[in-house]
């Protein structure tokens, strides 16, 4: 997360304040679901627009039982090579 330039100054933010870390697990956790409707919402999008097949969504979808699959999944394998 730290190798990203944008990420960078948050990390150091966190590190230095004084953050509970219930409130920092919600704030990530928030973050992610946003970061996991907004893949969806593009996968939608090229679905809708013919350039993927309906699988797409079903098989991004079907990650959201295992919620470790999912934050590996958005982080390193999103299907638009985003994140």
């Amino acid at each position: 997360m730290s190798s990203h330039a944008d990420y960078a100054d948050l990390v150091e933010q966190i590190e230095v304040s004084n953050i509970s870390e219930d409130v920092l697990k919600d704030a990530v956790n928030q973050l992610v679901e946003r970061a996991q409707a907004h893949e969806l919402a593009l996968l939608s999008i090229d679905v809708s627009e013919g350039r993927k097949p309906l699988t797409a969504i079903l098989d991004y979808y079907s990650h959201f039982e295992n919620k470790e699959t999912v934050r590996y999944y958005i982080c390193y394998r999103s299907p638009r090579g985003s994140l």
